[in-house]
């Protein structure tokens, strides 16, 4: 079902509340927004469709297209493997490099400090034998592979995260009572700019099992940048995680839950953790964000302040906020934001 099915079927003949353009929590940037929101309703209902929105721009990167000149000089001198946007290209032959090395020696790249090759790597990676199996672990992407990956992307996103709870409002604030969650997630194919996000994937061939081989994905939200492999759309084996779907967490500016310092690290099924749940604490951004939207339209409609609280209900019937998520210190979701009904 496409998503202006969804919508309609959820909220027939709606218009829009409001729009903003969203850079997630504690990120601070001008080159661009992570994804767009857009709030729709109706006139006289007391339902609503929040649409999350994120084009994604995917730069399938090929055998040849990777940086094995540049990448063969850092390892030599040991210098800092960037992920910036300059170096993306070295950063990802960097993926491919120590996926072989994983997978050809039996041995782990890693040695505590991810962000340098150890001395045994960089033995295996001077080696004549060594550079050969790094070459041959990069495939180039079929036009077909392509389509299905980004295909997939789009499916187990919406799949996943879409519809798991509903925003509603505390009792005495605005009308708009009950809120469903949709994503409209779109993909683009290297000729088109996205500024949401720029995944640069790389094809390691058939193995989709990443237990324990090569360097995790990464985003980075500051950047607007995605850094994944064709494996990312497969179950891993020891938590049944889809990569692509913890990563887009991640582009929703949600942190991981993992680390022993999180406040939800035991959580072990949690998306943002090693499974495929997703909770509702990891909504809260958007009802934290459709509370203050809310607040302010009403407010510029009748130039009276009248505070809207919207939390977001569990399967429980708890009542979840930003306040006892336990992941977030405050919110910034708001950028270029354009309002109707005025």
């Amino acid at each position: 079902m496409s998503l202006s099915e969804r919508a309609q079927e959820l909220l027939p003949e709606r218009v829009w509340l409001a729009e903003d353009r969203v850079v997630p929590h504690g990120v601070d940037t001008s080159d661009g927004y992570n994804y767009d929101l857009a709030l729709h309703t109706a006139t006289g209902s007391s339902r609503g469709v929040l649409v999350v929105k994120a084009v994604l721009q995917f730069n399938f990167i090929g055998r040849d297209d990777l940086d094995w000149d540049g990448y063969a000089r850092d390892v030599l001198m040991t210098h800092r493997i960037s992920y910036g946007p300059d170096d993306y290209l070295k950063a990802m032959t960097h993926r491919v490099a120590t996926f072989a090395y994983d997978e050809e020696t039996g041995n782990d790249w890693e040695d505590g400090d991810t962000s340098r090759t150890t001395e045994a790597y960089r033995t295996w990676y001077r080696s004549d034998e060594g550079r050969t199996a790094a070459r041959a672990h990069a495939q180039n992407w079929s036009r077909q592979e392509k389509r299905n990956f980004m295909y997939q992307w789009r499916r187990l996103i919406q799949r996943h995260w879409e519809l798991k709870f509903k925003i509603r409002k505390e009792a005495g604030s605005a009308a708009l009572s009950e809120i469903d969650v949709v994503y409209d997630v779109r993909t683009t194919w290297d000729e088109t700019w996205s500024d949401h996000y720029q995944i640069n994937a790389i094809n390691v061939g058939e193995t989709p099992d990443r237990d324990g081989l090569g360097p995790r994905s990464a985003v980075s939200r500051r950047l607007g940048q995605a850094y994944i492999d064709n494996r990312d759309i497969h179950r891993r084996s020891d938590n049944q995680q889809i990569g692509c779907v913890h990563e887009y967490g991640h582009m929703q500016g949600l942190p991981d839950e993992y680390p022993a310092d999180s406040a939800w690290a035991g959580d072990d099924p949690s998306v943002m953790n090693g499974g495929m749940d997703i909770r509702p604490r990891h909504y809260t951004p958007l009802a934290d964000w459709v509370s203050r939207k809310v607040t302010e339209w009403f407010e510029r409609r009748t130039s009276v302040a009248t505070p809207s609280e919207y939390y977001v209900e569990g399967s429980d019937g708890r009542k979840w906020t930003i306040a006892n998520a336990g992941i977030y210190e405050g919110t910034n979701l708001e950028r270029g934001n354009r309002w109707f009904w005025e």
